[in-house]
C-alpha cells in the first residue's frame, strides 16, 4: 500500500468522492474523503457507502454530518493515520482519546490499535482519565494493562493534581486493590481525604469517602500516626477509639463494622515469566541420562517460584507418562544445591508449571544453574523455533520491556546463550521481585 500517495490524496483533497461533515459548529468542519479509503478501513463505513442507505447516493459535495460530537483535530488526526500511517495523536493523551474512542464506533482495528499504544504510554497524570474511558467502552484488555500501570505507578498517580477529579467508582477500585504501589496506608488515607475535599457537593466528607475509607488497613498503620491523621468530620468518637486499640493491640475483631481487617501489606509482588525458546527444530529427549539445563544471571534480586517445561506444553507429548526431577543451583558457589522440584505423571491440557516446594530467593550478581533429569525412557517431543541451538530471551510479560531487559540478565554472552549439541526444554522461569 503506497501509504505517501493516499495521504496527499487526503491533504490535497483530489479526486474525492465524498464529503463529511464533523464537529459541533454551525457550519461543521468539512473533509473531503475517499469511500474506498474508509471502506477498507472500516465495516460500517463500507456498509453505509455501499449498502442500500442513502449516504451511498448522496453527491460527492453534499456534506455527511457523521461526527458531531468529536472535534475536528482529533477526525483529521484520524484520517492521517488511516491514509497515510502517520500519528499525529503521539504524545497527545487527549487527542489520542478522542481518536480511540472514533476507531471503537466506526470498528477501525488497525486505528484503535494504534491510538491505545500511545494511551498506553499515557503520562501518570493521565492515567485515571484514560482508564475511565476503556471501562466506559468496556476494553476489557485495555483495562488490565492500565491497571497494571495503576498498580505500579500509585504513588505519582495521587500525587498528580489530576486525582481530585477522578471518579468516585474508580477510586474505590484502586483502594480496593490487594497490591499497590504505596509507601503505606497512610498514604492512601491523605490522598483519600485530598479527594473528598475536592468533590464534597451536598454532602459531608464521611459520607463521600466511606466505602473506599473503608477499604483501608489500618491495622498496618502506626497507632500514634493515626491520631495525628485525625479529622473530626470523619470518624465518631467510638470509631476512633476502636481503630485506635485495634492498631495498638493488633485485634481486627475491635474495629468497626464493615472496616477492612487485612493485614497483609500492599507491596507490589510481581510475578515475571522470563518465557525462552527452544531453537532446535523438533529436538525429542529420550535418553535416562539426558538433562536440560540452563545457566543465568540477573541484575536484581528476585524469588524464583516455577518454572515452564516446553515438553508439558507440547500437544504432542498428551497422553505420556514423564517423571523428572530438576535441581536449582548456584553456580557462582561450586554449583550447591539451592532447591529440587519433581513431576511424575501423566502430560495432558491442564499440565502446568512446576513450582518449588517454597520460592528461593536468588541473589543480583550471581550466576545459577536450573537442570532437569528425565528419568524416563520415553520419546517427549519440545516446543521449537529458530536454529543454531541456541537459547533465546523472548516475550517479556512485563509493562515496560526496555525498563525489564535493563533489571535482568538471562545471557553468558550478547545476546544468546550458545547451546549448540544441547536439548533444552526450558521454556520460562516464574520470579517474583523482592521490594
Amino acid at each position: 500500500m503506497d501509504f505517501d500517495y493516499q495521504h496527499k490524496l487526503y491533504t490535497e483533497g483530489t479526486d474525492y468522492d465524498v464529503t463529511l461533515a464533523v464537529g459541533a459548529e454551525n457550519p461543521a468542519t468539512i473533509f473531503r474523503c475517499h469511500r474506498l479509503v474508509l471502506a477498507h478501513a472500516s465495516v460500517p463505513f463500507n456498509i453505509m457507502f455501499f449498502g442500500n442507505f442513502e449516504e451511498s447516493d448522496r453527491d460527492k459535495d453534499d456534506p455527511i454530518l457523521i461526527e458531531q460530537k468529536m472535534s475536528p483535530a482529533a477526525f483529521d488526526a484520524a484520517m492521517r493515520f488511516i491514509y497515510g500511517n502517520v500519528r499525529e495523536f503521539q504524545n497527545n493523551t487527549t487527542l489520542a482519546c478522542e481518536v480511540f474512542q472514533f476507531a471503537h464506533k466506526w470498528m477501525m482495528k488497525i486505528l484503535k490499535e494504534a491510538a491505545a499504544e500511545e494511551l498506553r504510554k499515557a503520562e501518570m497524570k493521565d492515567v485515571l482519565m484514560v482508564y475511565d474511558m476503556f471501562k466506559f467502552l468496556n476494553e476489557k484488555e485495555e483495562q488490565e494493562i492500565l491497571k497494571k500501570i495503576i498498580r505500579k505507578n500509585t504513588s505519582e498517580i495521587l500525587r498528580a493534581d489530576t486525582w481530585p477529579s477522578t471518579p468516585a467508582a474508580i477510586v474505590l477500585e484502586i483502594f480496593s486493590e490487594k497490591t499497590l504501589n504505596v509507601s503505606c496506608e497512610e498514604e492512601l488515607f491523605r490522598a483519600l481525604i485530598q479527594w473528598g475535599d475536592a468533590n464534597l457537593n451536598e454532602c459531608n466528607l464521611r459520607t463521600k469517602i466511606d466505602s473506599a475509607l473503608k477499604q483501608i488497613r489500618f491495622l498496618l498503620m502506626n497507632p500514634d500516626l493515626f491520631v495525628l491523621l485525625q479529622r473530626e468530620n470523619i470518624f465518631s468518637p467510638e470509631e476512633r477509639a476502636n481503630i485506635y486499640l485495634s492498631i495498638a493491640n493488633q485485634d481486627p475483631t475491635r474495629l468497626p463494622p464493615g472496616f477492612s481487617r487485612s493485614q497483609e501489606p500492599r507491596e507490589l509482588k510481581i510475578d515475571l515469566e522470563i518465557e525462552f525458546c527452544l531453537v532446535e527444530n523438533y529436538s525429542a529427549v529420550n535418553s535416562r541420562s539426558q538433562v536440560s539445563s540452563l545457566t543465568f544471571s540477573l541484575q536484581e534480586t528476585v524469588h524464583i517460584t516455577h518454572f515452564v517445561l516446553n515438553c508439558l506444553r507440547n500437544e504432542g507429548n498428551y497422553g505420556k507418562g514423564v517423571e523428572l526431577v530438576c535441581k536449582l543451583s548456584n553456580a557462582s558457589l561450586n554449583y550447591t544445591t539451592l532447591a529440587y522440584a519433581t513431576f511424575k505423571g501423566m502430560i495432558g491440557r491442564g499440565t502446568g508449571p512446576v513450582f518449588f516446594a517454597r520460592p528461593v530467593q536468588l541473589k543480583a550478581g550471581n550466576w545459577y544453574n536450573l537442570s532437569v533429569q528425565y528419568l524416563m525412557n520415553n520419546s517427549l517431543v519440545a516446543k521449537s523455533f529458530g536454529s543454531n541451538g541456541r537459547l533465546e530471551a523472548a516475550n517479556w510479560d512485563w509493562t515496560d520491556k526496555e525498563e525489564m531487559e535493563e533489571k535482568l540478565k538471562v545471557t553468558t554472552e550478547g545476546d544468546f546463550i550458545d547451546l549448540s549439541g544441547s536439548h533444552v526444554d526450558i521454556e520460562r522461569i516464574g520470579i517474583r521481585f523482592v521490594q
